[in-house]
């Protein structure tokens, strides 16, 4: 079952609604009013969402499995379409200078 019958909640986190909120935060940030205080806790959001993304990032391919939390698993795989992305939402963090430079290492690394 993936999903709790009372709650309607997966207990596990899925790459690709992962990869689909990193981009829509990126995206959001850059049409985002530069002096509105909330674009602050948008960019904290940001920074704490790619170093959760890059403890999970598999060491050996650079890529994202599709359940984040069971590397490995049988029946998981390595996701092509959530890593595209992570590497998108590190890389244009970055660039738009959201994120450090080092986060470009793991976007890098997942190409």
């Amino acid at each position: 079952m993936w999903a709790d019958k009372a709650t309607g909640h997966s207990p596990n986190f899925w790459a690709r609604a992962m990869g689909w909120y990193g981009m829509a935060l990126v995206d959001a940030l850059e049409q985002y009013p530069a002096g509105d205080p909330g674009r602050k806790e948008l960019v904290g959001i940001l920074g704490r969402y790619a170093a959760a993304v890059i403890k999970v990032q598999d060491q050996a391919s650079g890529c994202w499995w599709d359940i984040l939390d069971k590397p490995g698993a049988q029946g998981n795989y390595l996701e092509a379409s959530a890593s595209s992305m992570f590497v998108y939402t590190l890389a244009k963090g970055v660039r738009l200078g959201y994120l450090p430079e080092s986060f470009l290492g793991g976007g890098e690394e997942g190409v």
